[in-house]
C-alpha cells in the first residue's frame, strides 16, 4: 500500500505566487492556468481571501532590465 502524500494550501499558495511573480513574460497563458487553478483550490478549502495585482516585476531578460506588468501578475493572500 502506498503512503499517502499531501502539500499544505499554504505552501501551494507560496509556490504558486512565485511562479506568478517570476515566470518570463511570454508565458501568461500559464500564469492564467495558475490563477484558475490555485484560486479554485483555495475556494475548495475555504481559504481564499482574494489576490493582489503585482505593479511591476523586473524583467531581467532585457538590456536594460525593464519593469513590467500585467494582469496575469498577481499575489494570492
Amino acid at each position: 500500500m502506498t503512503e499517502r502524500k499531501t502539500v499544505t494550501i499554504a505552501s501551494l499558495k507560496a509556490t504558486v505566487n512565485g511562479m506568478l511573480a517570476d515566470s518570463v513574460p511570454s508565458a501568461t497563458d500559464g500564469r492564467v492556468a495558475l490563477a484558475v487553478l490555485i484560486e479554485r483550490i483555495l475556494m475548495d478549502a475555504g481559504a481564499y481571501h482574494g489576490f493582489r495585482y503585482l505593479s511591476g516585476v523586473m524583467d531581467m531578460t532585457t538590456d536594460p532590465p525593464n519593469m513590467i506588468g500585467d494582469e496575469t501578475r498577481r499575489s494570492y493572500y
